[in-house]
């Protein structure tokens, strides 16, 4: 009885262990050279070279990982369409010298991601509209490297 008990409990931690080494696992990393500082999921990102990365799960999270003082930040990302995109390439939305990422696109992939308006995006957009400046923000697009 023991033995089986043992066995069991051997080969569940094996499972939980192989399980959290697959979760850690990676899609090949992308690199893009972005030259302004930009917000991601409210934090401040410096011009430089960034590695951007997608864990197997949780699914939707991107990581970027980079810059000139090796910061880092991950965002949630959802699925806007299923169409195959034509071009690797991060987009974002500048309000004057204020630069945030909206959507990530890579070649050849059906999922086509983008992110949520964050706190500070709604606040620049009122804080414009108040100000009677209501012109579009101008869409800016960085080519990655795969």
């Amino acid at each position: 009885m023991k033995k089986q008990i043992m066995n069991i409990v051997a080969t569940i931690s094996f499972l939980f262990v192989m399980s959290a080494i697959s979760a850690y696992a990676q899609t090949p990393a992308l690199k893009a050279n972005i030259p302004f500082d930009f917000q991601i999921n409210g934090k401040v990102m410096k011009a430089g070279e960034y590695t951007i990365s997608e864990p197997v799960s949780p699914k939707g999270l991107v990581i970027i990982r980079g810059g000139q003082k090796a910061s880092s930040a991950s965002s949630l990302f959802y699925t806007v369409d299923e169409n195959v995109a034509d071009q690797t390439k991060l987009v974002f939305r500048r309000y004057g010298d204020q630069y945030f990422l909206t959507q990530m696109t890579i070649k050849g992939m059906a999922r086509n991601r983008e992110l949520p308006t964050t706190k500070a995006e709604r606040e620049l957009i009122n804080a414009r509209f108040l100000a009677g400046n209501k012109a579009e923000p101008k869409v800016v697009i960085v080519a990655i490297a795969q």
